[in-house]
């Protein structure tokens, strides 16, 4: 626990590498401490170090079943790979193990937004909204999920809301955009295109792989 506690103030203050040697030495001790497998998964991934991640989270999870945090963890690392499907998984396994946490039904919700689970990703933005109202990550989630059912009032309505909180989110930006060009405004679209691309070049790839364009 002393190896495991110091490691996780070591990484907490950014020195990886000594957080990852007490990480080690606390399963060396213990190599059934679950926890200690999560957290240098942790740095593992912080190193892009994707395998050794992967593996150190399974092992957590395989000893500590319902530690939901580690599913929420790994399940964030799939979905930046566009592995939609096994993010949708552990997202689900991390809400099965801890439903108090907002940000993995927000995290939910845009998964299943991006593989056309449009209601129950609506279902979820909900629920991420009644727990941290007025976040604007979720507002962009739900936005999303909006613009994909064709509501476009409504994506607009909540891509203005994220925005009034965040200006520079690039996504509420580029996905404004599409909805304002939907509906007919030329102008307005091409400007918040031209400044969401200006935040983010890759913007535009990004929600391909979300089926909207």
């Amino acid at each position: 626990m002393v190896y495991f506690n110091r490691g996780t103030a070591y990484r907490n203050h950014g020195d990886d590498a000594r957080a990852l040697s007490d990480f080690d030495q606390s399963i060396k001790l213990d190599p059934n401490y679950g926890a200690a497998y999560g957290n240098r998964a942790r740095v593992f991934r912080d190193r892009g170090d994707r395998a050794r991640a992967l593996a150190d989270f399974a092992k957590s999870l395989q000893l500590s079943p319902n530690n939901d945090r580690d599913f929420f963890a790994r399940a964030n690392m799939y979905f930046d790979t566009h592995d939609y499907a096994q993010a949708l998984e552990d997202y689900d396994r991390s809400i099965k193990a801890n439903a108090s946490y907002p940000g993995v039904f927000n995290s939910r919700c845009m998964t299943r937004a991006i593989l056309g689970r449009l209601q129950e990703a609506l279902a979820d933005c909900e629920q991420s909204l009644r727990m941290a109202p007025n976040d604007p990550y979720t507002l962009y989630s739900r936005a999303l999920t909006y613009l994909k059912l064709g509501n476009l009032d409504a994506a607009i309505a909540d891509y203005d809301a994220a925005l009034s909180a965040k200006p520079e989110l690039d996504g509420s930006l580029y996905g404004r955009g599409l909805a304002k060009r939907k509906k007919g405004d030329s102008e307005g679209a091409e400007q918040d295109l031209a400044a969401a691309k200006a935040i983010n070049a890759g913007i535009a790839d990004s929600f391909a792989r979300y089926g909207v364009q």
